[in-house]
């Protein structure tokens, strides 16, 4: 009777439901890029590794890490994530750096890690809301501002009865100060930060160069924002000109733009910031050993990948 029972138990476990895995609801393809980003080429002319993600799931799903392995499962390379999240029915796709540093002969397959997840909201700011339940609860406040208006007002009007010479100066004010603050008011004043190459170095001394980045970080939302550079224009964000030599960390990252000559530290995003901020800029000297830098961090190395 016992044995009959186990087999029975046995049996419902067996003919239980199967949960399905994240896997099961990703369409995965990866190949190796150039230099554009965008070619597909083999693997002795590539730059990155890209891997493409399509979901036919309703739900989040998370992506772990992504990885280059052997014919025998030996891992090759290897990106993790903290935040690479696939929208219900979306589709996204990344880069792995530093191919042109890797035997990829023996590269034979690329996979990956995943679960389903919600993404994390976002936090909102409520500074607006707070202000206006201020405003209503301090109408003292208000009363206190309206009152000084007024004095102010008052003031002026005793001020030009006891002054002549005042109807010629509010006359004349005017013209002269429309004429000079009209040409300003469009004008772009350039406020980067200008370094020697010497002092640049030691303010990036904590970044990585790219060549050696374990994990690469997202960066892709900010291709197409504006940022200030050292050459006293502004540019568009565009991978494709605009070189990324290395990463300092919190969405912090040095560029290189060559068609001016100028290296760019940008703080590319954060919680409480809009936009990209440019944090000091050096001139780019293409003609100087190591382009001027130190031997660490290896700048001249993260360079160097894009032009040899």
């Amino acid at each position: 009777m016992k044995k009959l029972l186990g087999i029975l138990v046995l049996g419902l476990l067996w003919s239980g439901p199967v949960v399905a895995s994240c896997s099961d609801f990703l369409d995965f393809s990866w190949k190796f890029v150039g230099k554009d980003r965008v070619t597909h080429v083999n693997s002795s002319n590539a730059h990155y590794a890209e891997f493409t993600f399509k979901s036919t799931s309703d739900k989040t799903i998370r992506i772990n890490f992504v990885r280059l392995t052997t014919a025998d499962g030996k891992i090759v390379k290897k990106d993790e994530y903290v935040d690479f999240y696939i929208k219900p029915f979306g589709k996204d796709s990344d880069l792995m750096y530093g191919m042109k540093s890797l035997n990829l002969d023996v590269v034979t397959s690329g996979g990956y890690s995943c679960r389903f997840e919600n993404q994390p909201a976002k936090k909102t700011s409520t500074t607006n809301s707070n202000k206006s339940n201020n405003t209503e609860e301090s109408p003292a406040l208000v009363l206190l501002v309206v009152f000084a208006i007024i004095g102010f007002i008052i003031y002026k009007l005793v001020g030009s009865k006891n002054n002549p010479d005042s109807n010629f100066t509010s006359k004349s004010q005017p013209a002269s100060s429309k004429y000079q603050v009209s040409p300003n008011k469009n004008l772009q004043k350039n406020t980067v930060k200008i370094l020697s190459v010497k002092e640049f170095n030691k303010k990036i001394k904590n970044y990585i160069p790219s060549h050696q980045v374990a994990s690469l970080p997202r960066i892709g939302d900010v291709e197409g924002q504006e940022f200030q550079c050292g050459c006293g224009k502004s540019h568009i964000m565009n991978f494709n000109q605009h070189y990324f030599i290395a990463d300092g960390g919190i969405y912090k990252a040095v560029f290189l733009s060559p068609a001016c000559g100028y290296l760019n530290a940008l703080k590319l995003k954060g919680p409480m910031t809009t936009g990209i901020k440019n944090l000091c800029s050096t001139k780019y000297l293409a003609n100087k050993p190591k382009y001027g830098f130190n031997d660490y961090p290896d700048i001249a190395g993260s360079i160097d990948k894009y032009f040899k």
